[in-house]
């Protein structure tokens, strides 16, 4: 879905920044960043590139890369796959939640970039703030795109299935959906949702991307953007029969 863009101001940065990556990579969070620290004509998010018929104005794309988890061999070469294909059209990286991410994780995801994409310029997001000194990559005539010329072969719109629930047995919820991966091979890159659980007595927020899933407490001063009771999971190949029976035998 695209973001909300914002005014331009000066010639130089006419350029607008078209913010990709694998679901819950930190998109939304980067992009509020990014608002903060550069002027550009526009700020859009793009998990597919299905949508930049959109985009207006010639943009750089970025690819923001989580490093919080390596990724794993064979369980996720799908994921794999979707990143190097986003990458083959990005301009930079985004390097996002190092201050969560052990060296070895870090140390890990710089080899893969090397490997897969070492022409492209990494700039490492840290407590969710951009280098001081950090004014965008350059902006040069072979960078700039059009809708013409970025969209990648083969990368499919994700799944999108919603779940409305009471409360629930995280414990059951996180099992279910950990045998999902594991046992079927499920490709689960997104779960997300607000609800109560038994083990909880306040709301938490649910946020899981392909390789890690966590809950956060959610006050009523600090509520995430969502319905309460409502579940959302994306993927592809998803049986969405199978993981309506995985969260209806979470309930309470």
């Amino acid at each position: 879905m695209l973001g909300v863009s914002s005014e331009m101001s000066t010639e130089e940065s006419a350029v607008s920044l078209v913010i990709t990556g694998l679901p819950g990579s930190g998109k939304t969070r980067v992009i509020q960043s990014l608002q903060n620290n550069l002027t550009r004509p526009g700020y859009f998010e793009s998990q597919d590139l299905s949508d930049l018929n959109q985009v207006t104005l010639p943009y750089q794309l970025l690819c923001v890369i989580d490093v919080r988890a390596a990724l794993v061999s064979g369980r996720d070469d799908w994921l794999e796959e979707r990143l190097q294909q986003l990458l083959f059209s990005a301009d930079g990286i985004i390097f996002s939640f190092l201050e969560s991410a052990a060296l070895d994780d870090q140390a890990w995801w710089s080899k893969w970039v090397t490997l897969n994409a070492g022409h492209l310029p990494i700039v490492r997001w840290l407590n969710q703030s951009f280098p001081v000194d950090w004014q965008g990559f350059p902006v040069k005539d072979d960078t700039v795109k059009s809708t013409s010329n970025a969209l990648p072969k083969n990368l499919e719109p994700l799944q999108v299935y919603e779940f409305s629930v009471g409360r629930i047995c995280w414990e059951h919820l996180l099992f279910g959906l950990d045998s999902s991966k594991q046992n079927l091979g499920m490709k689960i890159a997104r779960v997300k949702g607000l609800v109560q659980t038994l083990e909880y007595e306040n709301k938490v927020a649910i946020e899981g991307s392909a390789t890690r899933l966590e809950l956060f407490a959610a006050d009523e001063n600090n509520l995430p953007v969502g319905v309460l009771g409502q579940i959302q999971i994306q993927g592809e190949d998803l049986d969405q029969a199978w993981l309506d029976e995985i969260v209806k035998a979470s309930l309470v």
